[in-house]
């Protein structure tokens, strides 16, 4: 093999490392936006003493 040919398939190597690092996300999650708030609201208890 030429050094073209190892310095080609080299940089093809990174470039593809490089594009999945910094494409974007191709995840199939669903968009499901702002989750209401179902807890209850927090009541500071005073100290006894």
């Amino acid at each position: 093999m030429s050094i073209s040919k190892i310095l080609q398939g080299l940089c093809q190597y990174i470039a593809e490392g490089f594009s999945l690092i910094f494409s974007p996300v191709k995840d199939d999650c669903p968009a499901i936006g702002v989750q209401p708030f179902g807890s209850a609201l927090y009541q500071k208890i005073p100290l006894r003493m």
